[in-house]
């Protein structure tokens, strides 16, 4: 429990010190609104190629250790090289190699810690939500923190976080490796579960209305007339709220079905984004960012368990790797440029519009196509203990 609470407390730390900021520091360098959201592709760009082929290598050699320490310093060094790069072009591959780095973290951390979660009989969302904690104390202090000095301080501080992050992940337990780990993935064994098939459709949509989410929303926040300390505010208000429905995921899932308790999740996020489109003042925005919160918190601890639990023995990783590939990887590789298209066309109203109808979509996709029951959740999770 306090290996994988400390991982994430450190990953999430990080993350919040620079991803709040990240489009609203590019807006400053004077890049446009195309060339932010093709920045802002990068990352599910390499997870969309990188995180389930790592994913899976580390599932047939044991190696998700190695691989989180290794990946871990890659990002630290590649914060660096950000922060000296100021043009477009230079920009370009610098963050191409950080996302590549970046890209097999979430599925590799993701598996190891459900996997010790079971082993162990401990929720996976107690550890989960020790991240949520960070981000929400990081994105709220760091906000006054780069309005004081400068938003280029978030890459000296990220890169000392990550480099934490490598020897943290020394607390983590390896998952076991059996000899089937060695066979190809059996593709056909997933393909027939209907739940598994649904879960990842409807995540993929849900995961294309992040991508706008994480690229835009602080821009539009300076748009409504808030400064950096707001952003960090919002954020944190957000991160502290996944913390309750982090922890109260998995009672839920048991007493009303994963599918519902997605569908609530979903609920939140569209609630969420269709405020924000409607928000004439920053503050307003800031509230609706509590809905942001809930329904990240829900969704995100309820599609980790559940993909664990579906997930053929010792390919956890994999199909955890094809989740981020699809959801935070080819989802958002379409519509971050999209979003930066309509926020430049058609403002930031009806860039959150859209992503609130998407979410919507989501939810049809996943209220018609079969029920994700208490049964595909709880009667598989005793067949997964000891992963």
């Amino acid at each position: 429990m306090w290996g994988g609470s400390r991982f994430y407390f450190a990953f999430f730390g990080a993350l919040a010190a620079w991803l709040p900021f990240l489009a609203v520091y590019f807006h400053h360098l004077g890049l446009s609104g195309p060339q932010i959201g093709l920045l802002s592709a990068l990352q599910p760009a390499a997870g969309f190629l990188l995180a389930a082929p790592m994913a899976s290598l580390a599932d047939r050699r044991g190696w998700h250790l190695p691989m989180l320490s290794f990946c871990s310093v890659g990002m630290g060094l590649s914060m660096l090289l950000v922060m000296t790069a100021r043009s477009f072009l230079v920009l370009l591959p610098v963050m191409a190699l950080f996302a590549a780095f970046y890209s097999p973290i979430i599925p590799l951390a993701d598996s190891t810690a459900a996997a010790m979660a079971s082993r162990h009989r401990v929720g996976y969302g107690s550890m989960r939500l020790w991240g949520s904690l960070s981000y929400a104390l990081m994105a709220a202090i760091c906000g006054f923190l780069w309005l004081r000095f400068s938003y280029r301080a978030m890459f000296p501080t990220a890169a000392a976080i990550y480099l934490v992050l490598a020897w943290l992940s020394r607390g983590l337990e390896e998952v076991e490796r059996e000899p089937r780990a060695a066979r190809r993935i059996p593709w056909g064994e997933m393909i027939r579960n209907r739940t598994l098939v649904v879960l990842l459709a409807s995540t993929f949509i849900v995961g294309a209305a992040l991508g706008v989410d994480m690229t835009f929303t602080g821009i539009y926040m300076t748009h409504l007339g808030g400064g950096a300390e707001l952003v960090g505010i919002m954020f944190g208000l957000s991160a502290m709220f996944e913390l309750p429905a982090m922890r109260s995921s998995a009672p839920l899932v048991q007493r009303l079905g994963g599918r519902t308790t997605l569908l609530i999740a979903y609920a939140c996020f569209a609630t969420a984004y269709l405020g924000y489109a409607v928000s004439p003042l920053p503050w307003v925005m800031i509230g609706f960012s509590v809905f942001r919160g809930l329904g990240f918190g829900l969704f995100y601890a309820t599609t980790v368990h559940l993909i664990h639990d579906l997930a053929p023995r010792a390919w956890g990783s994999t199909l955890q790797g094809i989740m981020n590939a699809l959801a935070f990887g080819l989802a958002q590789l379409i519509s971050r440029p999209a979003g930066g298209a309509i926020y430049d066309s058609l403002g930031p109203s009806a860039t959150y519009l859209a992503a609130g109808l998407t979410v919507v979509l989501g939810a049809a996709v996943l209220g018609s196509a079969g029920w994700l029951s208490r049964t595909s959740y709880a009667e598989m999770t005793p067949q997964t203990t000891g992963d």
